[in-house]
């Protein structure tokens, strides 16, 4: 099934950069037969049409960041008086 071309005014789902969210947007203007900019109508913010795509990290960006996080991390100390394993306590 062919899908019908869009029009000014027409309703379509995009990634709001503003909302961060995929909601709907209204088209404002065409580039030839293809969406050039919308409308959020949520948060009325004008942007360009990104396909529905957006806010998704590189994978490799996300591990990059995980690890500096872990990298920071420190072990909590031990509590006083509590015996180490491997050692025996002598009364």
């Amino acid at each position: 099934m062919a899908e019908t071309p869009h029009r000014l005014g027409d309703m379509v789902e995009d990634y709001c950069t503003r909302c961060r969210l995929l909601t709907n947007h209204a088209i404002v203007s065409m580039i030839g037969s293809e969406v050039g900019k919308v409308h959020c109508l949520t948060c009325l913010f004008q942007h360009d049409y990104r396909h529905g795509k957006g806010g998704r990290r590189k994978k490799s960006e996300v591990q990059t960041l995980f690890d500096q996080v872990v990298s920071r991390l420190h072990k909590p100390p031990e509590k006083p008086g509590a015996p180490k394993k491997g050692s025996r306590r002598e009364s």
